[in-house]
């Protein structure tokens, strides 16, 4: 399966595959993608064919990815992969956070890396997930100042893999935590 996004752009490769065993672990039923971008990390969480991903983002790009709209291009891989449970939303995370309705098991951020607005994201979305849910940061070593210094901040059982630009595992419990590294 990983090998159907190789040819995505993105941040995230060298990632895919631990994407890829995490769902199959946790068979969650929600995933929440913070920042879809071309979709790599949101087609690695949903390849797995377990539970639902919603991927919110405004795809109108940002300082830091570049500004220009990808949901074309990820609706049209979605078809080519035949993805049927990843559901865009377009929305400030802000206002999506505003009526969300539902428990995540896997909540991955991956907007927008200032230190106030990654802060902003976590607090506006940690209490949606589940107890022995996990939340992923992204980008922890390629914004030390920012994704990385809000990550060493949180306190509560984290990991961060160094590979890949960072990425920050948060969980609410070691043993959780535990099972996912």
């Amino acid at each position: 399966m990983i090998d159907k996004i190789q040819h995505i752009e993105s941040a995230w490769k060298g990632l895919e595959e631990f994407a890829f065993k995490l769902v199959e672990y946790k068979k969650p039923e929600v995933i929440v993608e913070l920042g879809v971008d071309y979709g790599f990390s949101s087609f690695a969480f949903a390849l797995p064919n377990i539970g639902k991903v919603y991927g919110i983002d405004h795809f109108k790009g940002d300082e830091h990815a570049g500004r220009r709209d990808t949901r074309q291009q990820v609706e049209e891989e979605m078809k080519k992969l035949n993805i049927e449970n990843l559901v865009l939303i377009q929305s400030d995370f802000t206002e999506a956070a505003q009526s969300w309705d539902k428990k995540i098991d896997i909540l991955h951020i991956d907007g927008v890396h200032h230190y106030v607005t990654v802060k902003k994201n976590f607090r506006d979305w940690v209490k949606f997930v589940k107890e022995d849910g996990i939340i992923l940061m992204h980008d922890t070593t390629s914004f030390p100042d920012d994704v990385g210094k809000f990550f060493s901040e949180i306190d509560m059982p984290k990991f961060n893999v160094l590979r890949s630009h960072g990425l920050g595992i948060v969980a609410r419990s070691y043993e959780v935590l535990q099972k996912v590294v």
